[in-house]
């Protein structure tokens, strides 16, 4: 269901705005990530790549890796995902749900509370730890409540020193995170 909620809730299209040109990536670029009933901003940390085109196929409009990799052959990537809060009104419930998903499919995964991050304006973000899954990864996940739905920024590495060295790029990630408007209208070329 949470796979099903991320897709549905990923009919987001991500822009990228950068100085000197228009493309699929930019180096520390800045998106604005929308959908029916949010608009909010990121930006990728220093040395890393913010890409709106790699993770479509897997339902990630905003995908981040460290310059000179690529979406698919990075040790260590980021990623946005939203989940909304209709089906998930409660933090705990979320969190519980994706704890539940995890376990299901990895029995054995370990899996903590990480340290909360600070937003900008004090606002605590809530952190979770996992280890151990079936693949072997290691994994930070942010859980930020915006009015209409959760953001949920995930590190993940099957590289354990990798995971470790992109935890300040993570916490730079979800620092930048600005929510904007619930009011979205917006036309593509070609609506009437």
């Amino acid at each position: 269901m949470l796979k099903s909620l991320f897709k549905d809730a990923c009919l987001i299209v991500l822009i990228v705005f950068t100085i000197a040109q228009s493309s699929q990536s930019s180096e520390e670029g800045t998106g604005v990530i929308y959908g029916s009933d949010h608009a909010f901003v990121v930006t990728a940390p220093s040395g890393w790549v913010l890409d709106n085109e790699s993770g479509v196929g897997q339902g990630l409009w905003a995908v981040f890796y460290p310059v000179g990799s690529s979406w698919n052959d990075s040790n260590v990537v980021m990623y946005i995902n939203t989940a909304s809060k209709a089906d998930n009104p409660t933090l705990e419930g979320l969190i519980a749900y994706n704890i539940e998903q995890k376990r299901n499919e990895s029995p054995g995964i370990h899996i903590v509370p990480g340290e909360p991050l600070a937003m900008e304006d004090g606002t605590k973000v809530t952190v979770y730890q996992f280890s151990g899954d079936r693949w072997g990864n290691h994994e930070s996940v942010a859980y930020i409540e915006a009015p209409t739905i959760w953001v949920i920024v995930v590190l993940t590495s099957r590289d354990e020193l990798a995971y470790k060295d992109a935890l300040p790029a993570f916490s730079s990630l979800v620092k930048t995170y600005k929510f904007l408007t619930t009011e979205v209208d917006i036309k593509r070329e070609g609506d009437v």
